[in-house]
């Protein structure tokens, strides 16, 4: 079908159109696979970023125990509330 598409001059016009149907696909196609591997990108990235959060001690809760003795911090407050303003 193709050789004799190519030998008639008279299909130029249909050649042109099926060139331009085939580079729409073609583009479609490498579009859709380039946005699955963005999106994949993206979701590693955030899973890359919810492991930092989690391993980091900066982002843990604090322990409740505090280590400071009561007679110090006392002492303390006690400094502050004799400050002035």
């Amino acid at each position: 079908m193709m050789s004799n598409l190519r030998k008639d001059p008279s299909n130029s016009s249909l050649r042109k159109n099926i060139r331009e149907k085939r580079k729409e696909l073609k583009d479609q196609f490498y579009s859709q696979k380039a946005s699955e591997i963005n999106t994949a990108a993206e979701a590693r990235q955030v899973e890359k970023e919810f492991y930092y959060v989690k391993n980091f001690a900066m982002h843990k809760k604090p322990s409740s125990k505090i280590e400071i003795s009561k007679e110090k911090m006392t002492k303390h407050l006690k400094i502050i509330s004799q400050r002035e303003i």
